[in-house]
């Protein structure tokens, strides 16, 4: 269909993503996309593809704007990735940034194409990490943190495109929050993952996030199937170890180094047994509860 400013619409469906990751890129080349979008997982997917078989034919000139969001992000990711799209052609500071959920109508925050992405840096007591900024919320988006008055705290979202209420429901909503941690820098909004990604270490309240995503790039598990859980005051760190691989050495000494105490429990799953959500994140209730029954 036609956009209000007389472009074109073109949609790649996810089976033929998932089958062969790069066609979205190719894709982007053969329609001179100006404006495209992907997740964490999708970039890291496409850019295996062509590490493993190449692409340097196709031509990423038009390229404005290719907006990242739905995942927590990975700023060595993103610097991969605008290496790879920046050979292709594509604009300096094409890669923007994103936050929003269902509940604002998709879209909260986004980082401009004029300005190009940045980072903060958190120190939450035990290591100073870096995290992709999305940018300034929107207009029509307004989100405050709690505690009020810290520096990152969990976000509560409001603003002209918060929903009225959930489907079957009569009470208004006002405010809503989304069960995301937040951090406000100059203006701009960073995400810091699920609040159920802050474990508490000592009198720290730390995020799991990054020793997550690095136990993930070791490549020692199924990509995604890793997560440390507070339960009961123990840090259990659960994960699918990939087929002729025993990472438990490795995983133990990284979460040593992290967090400068050992994990509780390690607990390797079987193959397609750790639990996830349809867009692949971590199902971490159910991840928690299949915890709960192996030691009942």
């Amino acid at each position: 269909p036609n956009w209000s400013e007389g472009g074109s619409l073109t949609l790649l469906p996810p089976r033929s993503f998932m089958r062969r990751p790069s066609d979205w890129l190719s894709l982007c080349s053969s329609v001179d996309a100006t404006v495209t979008s992907a997740s964490p997982s999708g970039i890291r997917a496409a850019l295996g593809w062509l590490h493993r078989r190449g692409g340097s034919s196709w031509s990423l000139e038009a390229l404005e704007a290719c907006i990242v969001g739905a995942e927590m992000i990975d700023p060595s990711l993103l610097r991969e990735f605008e290496d790879v799209v920046g050979a292709l052609g594509a604009r300096p500071n094409s890669i923007c940034p994103a936050y929003g959920c269902a509940e604002m109508g998709l879209a909260v925050s986004l980082a401009s194409p004029r300005d190009g992405w940045t980072t903060q840096r958190l120190d939450d007591g035990l290591n100073e990490v870096e995290h992709v900024s999305a940018g300034q919320p929107l207009a029509s988006a307004s989100v405050a943190l709690s505690p009020a008055g810290g520096r990152h705290g969990e976000m509560r979202l409001s603003g002209e495109s918060l929903m009225h209420s959930y489907a079957g429901e009569s009470d208004r909503c006002d405010s809503f929050s989304p069960g995301d941690m937040g951090m406000l820098c100059d203006g701009d909004l960073v995400p810091l993952g699920r609040t159920d990604q802050w474990i508490r270490v000592g009198s720290a309240l730390v995020s799991a996030v990054r020793f997550e995503a690095d136990i993930d790039r070791l490549g020692v598990v199924r990509r995604g199937c890793v997560a440390v859980l507070d339960l009961d005051g123990q840090l259990w760190v659960a994960y699918e170890p990939k087929r002729g691989q025993d990472p438990t050495e490795a995983i133990r000494d990284a979460f040593s180094a992290h967090f400068g105490i050992a994990p509780s429990n390690l607990v390797a799953l079987g193959r397609r047994e750790f639990p996830l959500t349809h867009s692949g994140k971590v199902a971490r209730a159910s991840l928690e509860r299949l915890l709960t029954a192996t030691v009942a």
